[in-house]
């Protein structure tokens, strides 16, 4: 009969061997897949890879330029470069996956991936074509999640998130990582951090944020469509200026909880009134005509928000574009800051039918004046908008054959006191809404002098053109609508049926709407509608 004490052991022994085994079984179950453009390792190509790959597998990727797309197959795996058994700087410099204006790195199907080592470019020649994705550098979204570690993400460019996308309940976690030169045309320049779960910038092995641009962050934006309570740490060793707190331009928040400590920025401001000229150069001082900047947003990055004493960015006549002088568009617009083109036949600002012009969010005192703005072209991003800001004048301004999201002008959204003045929109042709200017949920809106002139579309189903007032305080003044032509559009519409804006109304007087043809209306009862359910309009 066996001994208990001795069965006892033999079955810890048993046990023991047992889990020895499964653990190593999953190591077994792990592989390393190689990966170097010569040829001298097992494949060529990371997708290639990528594609072979189970959970759990590493993509090891010698130095090189790999010019690809990389999208993961539904399996959890780690692409990394021999920094992980080298920690070598230049490794990280020298292993680089080009996207070629698109995502470097996509976890689009709920996939973890682990990413080490890398550098990461989409965009480094500066092309100027249309952009359709989010993501440029690393593109997170649908419940999926990344770790991304030793990274360098630069010159990529993308809808959101022109470094870095995460997006619908997604994850991720940066470590030791440099974002910087990125560009977003919507939301976060480096990182946009948008309705997800996990947000985790390592305060241990500092990230550098840094020099990106967008509309809406420029270097970070975190966005939740209703209130969020968690809260996010923002941690830099280097980010575009100091900030102890979200500051609108360079970080934006929206619906979060944001606490930001940066120490030190990249980028010196300047309190002083800056001067840029098409043939102006970047590193000149800016401080005066005779040594003008050449780059209009970087001038808007370089100058100094000052409540005090608010600064003006002055742009001498001339035209700017990508082509002509490589500028950056669209562009955002910092608080307390002034604008001010030569004229609007003088200072042209060409969109060259792939960019639109300007946007803000929490920004406050503000003006953009005396300029001509042409051949925008956006179905994502807006002409001209500003949303939750206050105190915005726009003035002496033609918007000539530009669409931007569905609108031919000035889209306000939340925001109070704004003024629009001696302004030209509309010369185009579309299929989709036309509006000149859109307004929703906005008090204190003072519109005069505008001319909205020849819009033509084909859309056939209750089209938004001309002026177009949702939920707002609007008073107008001295203005014309004439030469719209639609199968089945509003053409002037005012709505206020919502008992938080009972207070609100349309105040309009000497205001010309003709020769508007509005050719089968069917979804669209009248071509100007006026409704204010609590109180008499003033016309």
């Amino acid at each position: 009969m066996r001994h208990p004490h001795v069965y006892k052991q033999g079955c810890e022994m048993k046990a023991y061997v047992t889990l020895v085994l499964l653990i190593f079984s999953g190591y077994l179950c792990s592989i390393t897949r190689t990966v170097a453009l010569d040829g001298s390792q097992q494949y060529t190509s990371i997708q290639a890879a990528v594609n072979d790959s189970g959970h759990d597998d590493v993509v090891l990727i010698y130095p090189g330029r790999y010019q690809e797309s990389i999208t993961l197959n539904n399996y959890n795996i780690t692409i990394t470069s021999l920094f992980i058994n080298d920690p070598d700087q230049s490794i990280i410099n020298n292993t680089i996956i080009d996207g070629n204006v698109n995502s470097c790195i996509s976890a689009v199907n709920g996939e973890t991936v682990t990413i080490n080592g890398l550098t990461l470019t989409n965009n480094e020649n500066d092309t100027n074509v249309a952009i359709t994705f989010s993501g440029g550098g690393v593109y997170i979204t649908n419940y999926s999640s990344a770790t991304i570690s030793n990274c360098i993400i630069r010159d990529c460019i993308a809808l959101s998130g022109g470094g870095i996308s995460v997006s619908s309940y997604s994850a991720v976690t940066i470590s030791n990582v440099k974002i910087f030169n990125n560009q977003a045309l919507l939301k976060g320049g480096g990182l946009s951090f948008n309705n997800s779960s996990l947000l985790t910038i390592d305060s241990g092995n500092l990230c550098d944020i840094y020099n990106n641009k967008a509309t809406q962050g420029m270097d970070i934006s975190v966005n939740y469509l209703s209130y969020n309570s968690v809260p996010w740490d923002i941690t830099l060793g280097l980010g575009s200026v100091p900030l102890t707190e979200a500051d609108g331009y360079f970080i934006n928040v929206h619906n979060a909880n944001v606490t930001v400590n940066i120490a030190q920025g990249a980028i010196e401001q300047i309190d002083h009134d800056l001067y840029v000229s098409p043939d102006g150069d970047d590193s000149n001082s800016g401080l005066d005509s005779g040594s003008p900047l050449r780059t209009i947003a970087i001038a808007m990055q370089r100058i100094a928000s000052n409540p005090d004493n608010p600064k003006t960015i002055h742009l001498a006549p001339g035209i700017y574009s990508h082509s002509a002088n490589g500028q950056i568009l669209p562009m955002g617009v910092k608080s307390n800051v002034k604008v001010q083109g030569a004229g609007i036949g003088e200072t042209i600002i060409d969109g060259e039918l792939s960019r639109t012009f300007w946007g803000a969010w929490y920004a406050s005192n503000i003006e953009i004046s005396g300029m001509k703005l042409m051949n925008g072209r956006s179905i994502y991003t807006y002409g001209l908008s500003f949303l939750y800001c206050t105190n915005i004048v726009v003035s002496d301004i033609d918007c000539y054959n530009s669409l931007g999201s569905n609108s031919v002008g000035i889209t306000l959204g939340y925001s109070n006191g704004i003024q629009i003045e001696n302004v030209i929109l509309g010369n185009i042709e579309y299929q989709h809404d036309l509006s000149a200017i859109f307004t929703f949920e906005c008090n204190n809106v003072y519109i005069s002098n505008v001319i909205v002139d020849n819009l033509t579309t084909s859309d056939s189903e209750s089209t938004f053109l001309g002026l177009i007032f949702y939920d707002s305080d609007i008073h107008l003044r001295n203005s014309i609508v004439t030469n719209i032509s639609a199968v089945d559009a509003w053409i002037f519409l005012y709505q206020n049926i919502y008992e938080p804006f009972a207070a609100y109304n349309l105040d309009m007087s000497n205001v010309l709407i003709i020769n508007n043809s509005v050719s089968n209306p069917s979804w669209v009862t009248s071509p100007i509608y006026i409704q204010n359910r609590y109180q008499p309009v003033q016309i």
